[in-house]
């Protein structure tokens, strides 16, 4: 019962904020599996030092992930993705 609970508090949070940081500047973003990331979002400057959020395809083999979207935060990513 409480594995449920928890499956429960899981999926819940990834609605609410379904990417996870794992790494400084680098998110996954965990909509539709537990396990498998849908998306990577990539925190990049520009040539004036202002932050853009690069949205990725996920795949195991990075030549073959490709770029979905730039936006300017990730409350940006989240609202123009859901």
């Amino acid at each position: 019962m409480q594995e449920s609970r928890r499956a429960r508090e899981a999926t819940a949070q990834r609605k609410r904020m379904p990417y996870v940081q794992i790494e400084t500047d680098v998110w996954a973003v965990m909509r539709n599996s537990p396990d498998v990331p849908a998306a990577m979002i990539y925190r990049i400057s520009d040539r004036i030092q202002v932050a853009k959020y690069l949205v990725m395809t996920w795949h195991a083999e990075p030549h073959r992930q490709r770029m979905i979207a730039m936006c300017d935060s990730l409350e940006h990513v989240n609202v123009s993705s859901s």
